[in-house]
């Protein structure tokens, strides 16, 4: 089953592990491409991204094509 891990980036580390026990259970999971680059980040560096992210790219609308 391919499943789609929808979340605010705030648990980008959480969502990782998740889509890593899906894919042991032999699922396909994806996520949003910005979801690993939030990990390790400061409150004041997620903001700045987040802030970026959908100035510059069409997130969401990335996301849906996956």
């Amino acid at each position: 089953m391919k499943i789609a891990i929808c979340s605010s980036l705030t648990f980008a580390k959480e969502m990782v592990e998740v889509k890593k026990d899906l894919e042991k259970l032999g699922h396909s999971a994806v996520y949003s491409e910005f979801t690993e680059k939030f990990i390790g980040k400061s409150d004041s560096e997620k903001e700045k991204m987040n802030a970026e992210n959908f100035a510059v790219h069409d997130v969401i609308r990335a996301f849906w094509k996956k």
